[in-house]
């Protein structure tokens, strides 16, 4: 009995099974398959990469850990130059060049207005002019590139530029042998002839559809006047300086694709630079300086065509008052106005400072030359004489006991005199004490022929007030010689301080022949020395005196009932000060 040879499961074998894991295989998922011109079977795995077979295993892999931007990949093409293009399902597309010593991969950063209209890539096609097509769920980008191979242009297609099928199948693409390209899409087939593709030559008719400053509608402004019908500006608005906030909205109408009008804008005065054209219609500047400036305006349509002449607008932002060139050269000349007048005004300052030092010293020096004089006037050796005479005399009557009290007042006198010079101010007690001193040693050498009294008022402290010294000497001096020494009958001098504000004044008072007889006896009494001594002290008067409006020094005549002579008051006003002890 013949029995045959028990037949092999690999003899009826047809198709052999690769498995991940078996022949270097690193996914089950296979998405695309790709032979290229060294019969190497590139496949497109869902989450492993990319890969080639070669002897029935697995060469070469490429995943995310070498550069590719997605391990999902749903679509391969090659190029004629050489290179793979991979369409990723999340990540857009990226290439290698498959025929290099070493593969890279090679990713495109895609500008915001040359760019893919999704990154969920269906399928990848090449036509006759090796452009790539790219489909997505929002249908198809036709990719130019220039003599490098690296990407010049995307135009994307969607129902708006005629591509009804909208969204593509998974790598359901197919190029005729006449050129046509052939999508499969969820709305059937498309197909796409590239010897009827036209441009769009006509670009958009632009206008400003709304001006706004500040925030607010131009139209709803006191600017109202400068808007145009069609809600724009007309030229040569002119704003004020806080009036600088402006923006435009603007249309492009492009009746073949309205939504793919792209804007772009420059504002001349702001940035001379064109705005990369975008589909913002709208432009915003906030804060604009003062200046002159002119907003350009132009559109392109779905094929790059644009406005032969901008769209243009101008208009100013006026300076604030603070900041024009008038206000600016008043400034300067009033500031430099005020800095001479200033320069001025110190050097007269300086000037009269200077001044007023010189005169204070003029006066000080002169003071000090009247003081000295003052002193030389008191010290008369007329006085002295007569004293030292008197004094002779009572010792030679053997009154030695009035002799020993008139010599001590007369050491006093000389004494005090002598240490009052020395000093700025004296207290109004010494003063007194001074005239009291020198009015007996007068008593004595003038035969005792008028009595005299020295009172203050009540709320006077002698011991605190202080007075310039020597003031008061010669004018009490001059009532003895002239007045009260020429009565026939006993003469009387009285003297009264009293205080008024920060002036001391004192009355001195004789009952006297009075000036008009006073003066006819003239050429018989020698006054010479004492009309100087009245000078002096009038000149010292009227220099420390505080208050000009009032004067320093007053001679009264007085006359009794009948209009007769009965004497002369003379009102000295002195300057006080307060002692700090």
């Amino acid at each position: 009995l013949y029995h045959p040879p028990p037949i092999r499961h690999e003899d009826y074998l047809v198709f052999k099974k690769y498995r991940k894991g078996k022949f270097g295989l690193a996914s089950d998922r296979i998405n695309d398959l790709h032979i290229d011109k060294e019969n190497r079977i590139w496949f497109a795995t869902r989450d492993n990469g990319i890969g080639f077979f070669q002897n029935d295993s697995t060469v070469f892999t490429i995943s995310s850990a070498d550069g590719l931007p997605d391990n999902n990949v749903r679509s391969l093409v090659e190029d004629a130059a050489g290179n793979l293009w991979i369409g990723t399902a999340s990540q857009g597309i990226c290439k290698i060049k498959i025929y290099a010593n070493s593969i890279q991969v090679k990713t495109f950063n895609f500008s915001k207005n040359n760019t893919l209209a999704s990154n969920n890539i269906y399928l990848l096609a090449l036509d006759e002019t090796q452009n790539l097509w790219v489909g997505t769920e929002v249908g198809v980008d036709k990719i130019s590139f220039d003599q490098e191979r690296n990407i010049n242009n995307i135009k994307h297609f969607g129902k708006n530029e005629g591509f009804v099928g909208i969204e593509t199948c998974h790598n359901s693409v197919q190029r005729d042998s006449i050129g046509n390209l052939w999508f499969g899409t969820i709305n059937g087939l498309t197909k796409y002839n590239p010897n009827t593709t036209t441009s769009n030559p006509p670009p958009p008719i632009i206008n400003i559809t709304s001006v706004q400053i500040n925030y607010q509608p131009l139209a709803q402004t006191e600017y109202k006047n400068w808007a145009t019908p069609k809600g724009g500006m007309r030229s040569g608005l002119q704003l004020p300086w806080n009036k600088n906030d402006i923006e435009f909205e603007f249309k492009g109408i492009n009746l073949s694709n309205p939504d793919k009008v792209l804007y772009q804008w420059k504002m001349k005065g702001l940035d001379d630079k064109w705005s990369p054209p975008r589909p913002r219609n709208h432009a915003t500047f906030i804060n604009l300086p003062p200046n002159k400036y002119t907003f350009f305006l132009q559109a392109f349509n779905e094929d790059g065509m644009g406005n032969e002449a901008p769209l243009e607008v101008s208009f100013t932002i006026l300076p604030p008052v603070w900041k024009t060139w008038w206000f600016r050269l008043v400034s300067v000349l009033l500031g430099a106005i005020l800095i001479g007048w200033f320069v001025k005004y110190r050097i007269d300052q300086v000037r009269k400072k200077a001044a007023r030092e010189k005169e204070k010293l003029e006066m000080e020096k002169h003071l000090l030359s009247l003081e000295q004089k003052a002193l030389q006037l008191q010290m008369n050796p007329h006085f002295i004489f007569n004293a030292l005479n008197s004094i002779q005399g009572l010792i030679s009557q053997k009154d030695n006991k009035t002799a020993r009290y008139q010599l001590a007042k007369f050491s006093k006198l000389m004494r005090s005199i002598l240490e009052n010079s020395r000093a700025q101010t004296i207290a109004l007690d010494d003063e007194m004490l001074t005239l009291t001193n020198y009015l007996t040693i007068e008593q004595l050498s003038r035969g005792n022929n008028f009595d005299f009294e020295i009172t203050t008022e009540e709320n006077i402290d002698p011991e605190e007030i202080e007075i310039p010294p020597m003031m008061l000497q010669p004018f009490v001096e001059n009532a003895i010689i002239h007045w009260v020494t020429n009565l026939e009958k006993k003469g009387k001098i009285e003297i009264y301080f009293f205080q008024k504000n920060n002036t001391l004044e004192c009355s001195i008072i004789d009952n006297g022949i009075g000036r008009a007889k006073a003066k006819a006896l003239k050429k018989q009494i020698q006054q010479q020395h004492k009309s100087m001594a009245l000078q002096v002290t009038q000149e010292r008067l009227e220099i420390l005196s505080n208050d000009k409006s009032q004067k320093s020094l007053e001679i009264i005549d007085m006359v009794d009932a009948e209009g007769s002579a009965a004497g002369t008051k003379v009102i000295v006003r002195l300057p006080i000060s307060f002692s700090q002890i």
